[in-house]
């Protein structure tokens, strides 16, 4: 996974700048990561760009997490609006998802399963 890839495939899917993508992705991996055992959080490391990697060390926290929570957590880290976030977060976790090896997306999806209609879209693997 490379993050210019990254980046510009949130920029891509969301028609913001590659600035503001970034933002977005580093809201939504972040908020992802709480979501996680560190067990997840770590095969999540070690698939993200290492630019990225940062975001996941010390930060599991195991917490439950819906679409509505992740929205209201990447709106609060990007000082946006919900509207933007929804937009956002969905666009960045899609992109994630294209990305993600297959064995690790599906162990996210488990791992939280109310979001696995974001990190299920667009994968390519089907």
């Amino acid at each position: 996974m490379n993050r210019h890839d990254l980046v510009s495939r949130v920029s891509e899917l969301t028609g913001i700048d590659s600035e503001a993508a970034e933002r977005a992705l580093r809201a939504t991996i972040s908020t992802l990561v709480e979501a996680l055992a560190s067990d997840e959080a770590d095969a999540l490391g070690r698939e993200l760009p290492s630019e990225l990697r940062s975001l996941v060390h010390g930060h599991a926290m195991a917490m439950p997490l819906d679409r509505e929570a992740l929205i209201a957590n990447v709106a609060v880290r990007e000082a946006t609006d919900l509207g933007f976030a929804t937009e956002h977060a969905a666009c960045a976790c899609r992109a994630l998802s294209e990305q993600l090896s297959p064995e690790l997306r599906a162990r996210l999806v488990r791992h939280l399963p109310r979001l696995a209609p974001l990190l299920d879209a667009g994968a390519s693997d089907s």
